[in-house]
């Protein structure tokens, strides 16, 4: 790292060095059975943590015992030790993220961002190639609740993500589970071989933990939640694993890879209507699928099971949008990317004006539809995809 920690080489950003110990294996005891070898993969989709979950009062109403000691050391372990866990020795690993701070409360704000990297120099295109935009809404009492992280792993892999958090508590949700999400994802011993089951289950394990480390945190999650969007972008292999929740989501190009998950759905409505919940009754009821709001998974049939796809890279996919609702409550990915498109160019400094200005526009348009009322909380992540020739040179190393 040398010097690159002492002053912040993009703006908004605080660098610093790693902590993991070189030679050491951060890799966790079995979590909560994700790495028993006898349980099978199981079937994207499928809910049964989540069924679980709901039969036992004690976890759905926030009173469950406390957490295990692996949940703990997970809690605590750097996102970097983890990294370096799924790539060869060596390889430069890195992650910028934002930072929750309640006391930042000005309309259109830029959230705080941590830089964490194993080595600046090499990691700088990872730095630049992404333009992240995170802006605190016109909602006077309630601080920013979007978060968002991206994670590097040079020539091999990069995750991004988008947290959209709803409710009183919703900014230290979103908060936790960014923190987490990945977290669980890079422990498993499934990530290279299996990703989208442990996508599924890392989600259903968050939603577990939730009610828990809240309770240890005094606060609730009761009718508190977050969304989630995380893509894994495997570079050697040229491909794109969505995992998502909510009303956040994701377009490649001009088309949304992400649904949203509406209560009205047709595929929702039977299993919401029977479980109780109906729009027009309980207002809150937005979302079909969400993490945390345990209330909601107990009583309208809502669940933190994700829609998990794997989407091939072709040579014209050049432009990735990981927004939250801020963005997508407004435009159409077509419109998005004729914003972003409108900058041009590939460097970093024109992928931050690119995400900039499409916060911007989500801002204009929002102030417009509640008249100057209201504005939601914004976070776009722009990112420029490796043409398809870089693509063939990453994977022939």
């Amino acid at each position: 790292m040398g010097s690159a920690s002492s002053t912040p080489k993009v703006p908004g950003e605080v660098i610093s060095a790693g902590t993991g110990k070189t030679g050491t294996n951060p890799t966790l005891p079995t979590l909560l059975g994700a790495n028993n070898k006898n349980d099978g993969a199981k079937a994207v989709g499928k809910s049964s943590w989540i069924s679980k979950l709901a039969e036992d009062p004690k976890i759905m109403l926030g009173k469950q015992r406390t957490l295990t000691e692996e949940e703990q050391v997970l809690i605590v372990t750097d996102i970097l030790d983890l990294l370096r866990a799924q790539v060869s020795y060596g390889l430069p690993v890195g992650c910028i993220s934002s930072v929750d701070d309640p006391k930042m409360m000005r309309p259109f704000q830029e959230k705080r961002r941590l830089a964490t990297c194993t080595d600046y120099v090499k990691l700088f295109p990872f730095c630049t190639h992404v333009g992240r935009a995170c802006k605190k809404g016109l909602k006077p009492k309630c601080p920013n609740q979007d978060s968002w992280c991206t994670l590097a792993a040079l020539d091999d892999f990069y995750i991004y993500g988008v947290f959209d958090g709803r409710g009183e508590h919703g900014h230290k949700v979103s908060q936790f589970v960014m923190e987490m999400l990945p977290k669980l994802v890079l422990q498993d011993d499934r990530f290279r071989t299996d990703l989208p089951s442990v996508l599924n289950d890392a989600f259903e394990r968050v939603q577990s933990l939730l009610p828990r480390v809240a309770a240890r945190k005094r606060y609730s999650v009761k009718s508190s939640g977050s969304t989630a969007t995380l893509v894994v972008h495997d570079l050697k292999a040229g491909r794109l694993t969505v995992a998502h929740v909510g009303d956040s989501g994701c377009a490649l190009g001009g088309s949304m890879l992400t649904p949203e998950h509406k209560p009205s759905d047709t595929q929702e409505k039977p299993r919401i209507v029977p479980s109780g919940g109906k729009q027009a009754e309980h207002p809150a009821l937005t979302m079909s699928h969400v993490l945390g709001d345990l209330l909601g998974h107990k009583d309208d049939g809502t669940i933190a099971t994700p829609n998990v796809f794997v989407h091939k890279l072709r040579p014209h996919d050049q432009t990735l949008l990981v927004c939250s609702h801020g963005v997508w409550g407004f435009l159409k990915a077509s419109e998005a990317l004729n914003i972003v498109g409108e900058v041009g160019g590939t460097n970093g400094s024109v992928d931050a004006q690119a995400a900039e200005r499409l916060a911007k526009r989500a801002w204009d348009l929002s102030m417009e539809a509640a008249n100057g009322q209201f504005v939601d909380d914004i976070t776009a992540l722009v990112v420029r995809l490796p043409s398809a020739k870089a693509l063939g040179a990453i994977s022939s190393i």
